[in-house]
Formats: C-alpha cells, sequence, structure tokens
C-alpha cells in the first residue's frame, strides 16, 4: 500500500515461482490493480495479463510497461486509453538450488567410511579405513 500519491512506487518484492504461475514462466498472470480505501471500500483502478517471462525483459535498465485497462470504462468511453501504466523496473529469477537438485544434477561425492573393533580383552581400537566413491 502506498498512500497519498497518485505515482506511487512499490518496494521490490520476493514471489516463489511455484506460487506466482506453478513454475510455468510462459503461463498468463492477471494482474488486478486497486486504489486502497481507509473504510475498505477499494477502488478497482485496472487490470493487465502478462506471463513472468515478459515481465524478465525488464533487466539492466530496461523496463517493461503495462497498461492498466477497466474494462467498465474501456466500454463506456470512446477514447479511453486506459487507466494508468505499470511500469516494471527490474525482474530476475533467482534459483535457489537444494542438495536434491545438486544430486539429480549428477555431482561426485567423495568420502570416507571408518569402523572401529575392540581387539582382545584389553580394548584396543584398530581402525580400517574405507574409501568410497558415488558418481549420482
Amino acid at each position: 500500500v502506498i498512500k497519498n500519491t497518485l505515482d506511487p512506487v512499490w518496494k521490490p518484492f520476493t514471489v516463489p515461482l511455484i506460487s506466482l504461475c506453478n513454475g510455468d514462466v510462459d503461463r498468463s498472470i492477471k494482474v488486478l490493480c486497486y486504489d486502497y480505501d481507509n473504510d475498505g471500500g477499494h477502488d478497482f483502478i485496472g487490470e493487465f495479463q502478462t506471463t513472468v517471462s515478459k515481465m524478465s525483459e525488464a533487466q539492466n535498465s530496461v523496463e517493461v510497461e503495462f497498461d492498466c485497462i477497466n474494462p467498465k470504462k474501456q466500454k463506456k468511453k470512446k477514447n479511453y486509453k486506459n487507466s494508468g501504466v505499470i511500469v516494471i523496473r527490474s525482474c530476475k529469477i533467482a534459483h535457489d538450488y537444494t542438495f536434491l537438485d545438486y544430486i539429480l544434477g549428477g555431482c561426485q561425492l567423495m568420502f570416507t567410511v571408518s569402523t572401529m573393533s575392540a581387539l582382545c580383552s584389553r580394548c584396543q581400537l584398530a581402525f580400517v579405513p574405507f574409501s568410497a566413491s558415488a558418481v549420482l
């Protein structure tokens, strides 16, 4: 919520890709824009549709713009252009890799396993080193 301005600038935020578009960057996303009212009767400004792929074009000082369209106003007014423009200045897809991603990616694990065994009645310990290599 950005109060008392007709030209708001929102803080950067993060949304998991799975929540936004089920991981499909070409899936259509509908964005709705409202004017906040303290009494809870928020006013609909407009909407637009896009994809994560399209929004991701906004990088390295390249902005992506979307006309915020109110369909009711568009039907009533012949000269209606938009109810505002949404400008995306930056959109990046960051990959957070898990251990499972590394394993499924074919990484090589090197590890050493040692066993201990008690010898004779004086409880001396003997270490038997064992090395193994696994390529998953």
